[in-house]
């Protein structure tokens, strides 16, 4: 009887994810979070805009493909050469 081969699974490292806290200018308010993960080839961002911020009669949209509404939007690049931010 031929022994059986063991297959050890692969180690995956953990994704990298970075946080960023988003402020307009001086008096630093709050826009809203940014989060950047990296796993493996796969790269993503995804922005969450506050609720004051959400709420403040001087709203504007930070970037053309981030609609006013809440929750985490999220952009992965179209093709390998573009960025995956907002």
């Amino acid at each position: 009887m031929a022994p059986k081969a063991t297959v050890k699974p692969a180690v995956r490292p953990a994704p990298l994810r970075t946080q960023m806290d988003v402020c307009l200018g001086k008096a630093e308010n709050p826009l809203g979070r940014l989060i950047f993960v990296k796993d493996g080839p796969r790269e993503f961002s995804q922005f969450a805009y506050s609720e004051e911020w959400l709420a403040d009669n001087q709203f504007f949209n930070v970037s053309p493909d981030l609609s006013r509404q809440s929750g985490y939007q999220l952009r992965k690049p179209p093709t390998k050469n573009d960025s995956c931010f907002f």
